[in-house]
């Protein structure tokens, strides 16, 4: 955030920034104020398919961490008046992936929670899922494979709309792009990105590829050079976007960059190896609040249920499961549970940074937090969900 001097504005500009994260905050400490409610009934059953074992499980268990989580507190708020209840299936266990929907018949789950990649959710709506599948994927395709499926993390093009509505904003307006040619992330965020720039007035000069896990970038920083743009958008990978920077600041090019999560570990990096990072000029967009000190009482509770500190699935898992909560517990879905698609397309609920909401083709939009690197990697902005 860029503060000016004027003490009034100061505290109208801190206060607008704030509060969203405040009214989180709020929700997350009436968990330990409330009484809990009197639960009666047969539960309110979850069915949740992450994946557990396998390439994908450090994100899978975590995401099982935050649901488990989000379930506790519910239950001891315990607003609806009848308890939550999830049973679990390791969603890289094909043979269990397969009887999901059976076992959600049986169980007379509401809803599916998971998986993380989207071939597991093709693969369970092929198996004849027939309840609504709250995915964790943040692939922009998620919602197309069902009409019963809508995202419950965040979508990957966000990322893209969000950078372009800064970069507008903060008065650029030549922009060149350069992405991995075959990578469907950079692909997504590039397109998001130019639909939004070109949409507020911006150009996109040139677009330039790159092959994964290239390492000489000398012909294409040759290139740019010979541009006139006042910013480079890279929506790549840190493997590539370390070897891309540094070979950008021997070659003495000065222009601001601006990435995606993607290059978040390779901010880091850069961040902890020099005291000054001025002269980098790096920023990226990401969904992941958990550093930006907006998380932090959702970082102590899941510590003291742990003992360990939270990835971003984590939260994701823990922030989805709560919407899905909020929508089981309205009167309209607890009378008619077929409505709870309905009821989720027309909510919104507090999560870090602000409220998600699910917009009109079932993608999750939710506060996206744009980061800079000086001297340290700091929040200067947090971009809400396009209205």
């Amino acid at each position: 955030m860029i503060f000016i001097t004027k003490r009034s504005l100061i505290t109208v500009f801190g206060l607008m920034f704030l509060l969203p994260g405040l009214f989180y905050v709020s929700w997350m400490k009436a968990v330990s104020v409330m009484a809990p409610g009197k639960l009666e009934g047969p539960p309110i059953m979850i069915e949740v398919a992450v994946e557990l074992t396998g390439p994908v499980a450090p994100w899978g268990q975590a995401a099982m961490k935050g649901v488990k989580m989000a379930v506790e507190e519910a239950n001891q708020i315990g607003k609806n008046g009848r308890p939550f209840e999830i049973t679990t299936v390791d969603a890289n266990d094909t043979t269990g992936l397969s009887g999901i929907p059976e076992q959600v018949q049986k169980n007379a789950a509401v809803a599916v929670l998971g998986p993380i990649t989207p071939s597991k959710a093709e693969a369970l709506l092929k198996a004849g899922l027939t309840v609504p599948l709250i995915s964790l994927s943040t692939n922009p395709s998620i919602p197309a494979l069902g009409e019963k499926v809508l995202q419950g993390t965040y979508n990957d093009e966000q990322q893209g709309t969000a950078a372009a509505q800064y970069v507008v904003k903060s008065g650029y307006r030549q922009a060149l792009m350069v992405t991995e040619e075959k990578s469907a992330y950079a692909q997504s965020l590039a397109q998001a990105f130019q639909k939004a720039c070109e949409g507020q007035g911006a150009t996109i000069v040139k677009e330039i590829s790159y092959k994964r896990g290239q390492q000489d970038f000398g012909a294409i920083l040759t290139e740019i050079q010979k541009e006139k743009a006042d910013l480079i958008y890279l929506p790549g990978y840190a493997k590539e976007a370390r070897a891309f920077l540094q070979q950008a600041r021997q070659k003495g090019i000065e222009t601001p960059i601006i990435g995606g999560d993607g290059l978040e570990s390779a901010a880091k990096e850069l961040a902890n190896k020099e005291k000054t990072g001025e002269s980098w000029r790096l920023l990226y967009t990401t969904p992941n609040f958990i550093p930006t000190g907006q998380a932090d009482e959702f970082i102590q509770v899941y510590q003291k249920r742990y003992n360990e500190y939270p990835q971003p699935m984590a939260l994701w898992a823990y922030e989805a499961t709560r919407g899905l909560i909020n929508a089981l517990s309205t009167p309209i879905v607890q009378r008619d549970p077929s409505k709870l698609m309905q009821q989720m397309a027309i909510s919104s609920w507090p999560v870090t940074g602000g409220r998600m909401r699910i917009d009109g083709e079932r993608h999750a939009l939710r506060p996206m937090a744009i980061m800079k690197l000086d001297s340290e990697l700091r929040l200067v902005e947090v971009i809400p969900p396009n209205q």
